[in-house]
């Protein structure tokens, strides 16, 4: 079956789809900073709905892929007051809690928001993302037979060890709470991590990065998904760089 060829270009970001789903999927980052926007959240914490509506109108801003890539990490931390979260891990609540232990963010509680590693609360006021001015270099991620073959070129050289962080994103979720803090409500998600791998990089001679990471699978149903893609030193969980962009329907 064949596709039509699927362009996401905005400034420096690019995403294109090959003529067949058998064929290579290239995903590529510009050299500048592309913000990675973190949301905690949970179907059973009466003060999340707002904080997801906010990233939910991120899928129609402009700089979408090109320099912010938003996921949505449903926590499970919050699921004995009522209501079971099916989109909740425990590995995305101890990755909040790691957050909180390397100091990233002062606390773990939702929502939480974490942009480019760092723990941001103005959302809350309206306010909107600051541009990034550095330049860390650009990360090429190309899909085949399931594994996403990564490769980062900084721009300077790198102090220690580096890994590859590869989420996969659903979107058009719609839930009806029926027990809990948000009983009665229907709730409306995007951007949810649906499923994370991560692989450590190699260091060639010529300072670039690469690896294998394998895209993760995901138990639920979703006509529109994405991958998102970031590069960190290892056990530090600061995104040095970020990538992202839709997947074709058929992609399983």
């Amino acid at each position: 079956m064949s596709h039509t060829l699927v362009s996401v270009l905005a400034l420096t970001a690019t995403f294109f789809s090959t003529t067949s789903a058998a064929e290579p999927i290239t995903f590529k980052s510009g050299p500048s900073r592309v913000q990675l926007v973190e949301l905690y959240t949970s179907e059973g914490c009466h003060s999340c709905p707002p904080a997801e509506k906010w990233l939910n109108k991120l899928r129609a801003d402009k700089r979408l892929w090109s320099s912010v890539v938003p996921v949505a990490f449903h926590v499970d931390y919050w699921d004995y007051i009522g209501w079971r979260d099916r989109f909740a891990q425990p590995e995305y609540s101890q990755r909040q809690r790691l957050h909180r232990h390397l100091g990233n963010v002062q606390t773990v509680y939702t929502p939480g928001f974490v942009v480019a590693g760092a723990e941001w609360r103005e959302w809350v006021r309206g306010d909107k993302l600051r541009n990034l001015n550095s330049r860390p270099g650009p990360i090429t991620a190309t899909l085949n037979d399931g594994k996403l073959s990564v490769s980062f070129k900084p721009n300077k050289g790198i102090q220690g060890r580096l890994e590859a962080v590869v989420a996969r994103l659903i979107f058009d979720q719609s839930t009806q709470v029926k027990a809990g803090e948000n009983d009665g409500k229907t709730l409306n998600h995007e951007f949810v991590v649906a499923g994370m791998q991560r692989a450590s990089m190699v260091e060639s001679d010529d300072n670039s990065w690469s690896a294998e990471v394998a895209l993760p699978e995901s138990a639920h149903a979703s006509r529109t998904q994405a991958v998102a893609l970031w590069i960190t030193p290892s056990g530090r969980q600061v995104p040095i760089q970020a990538l992202g962009g839709y997947l074709p329907g058929n992609i399983n």
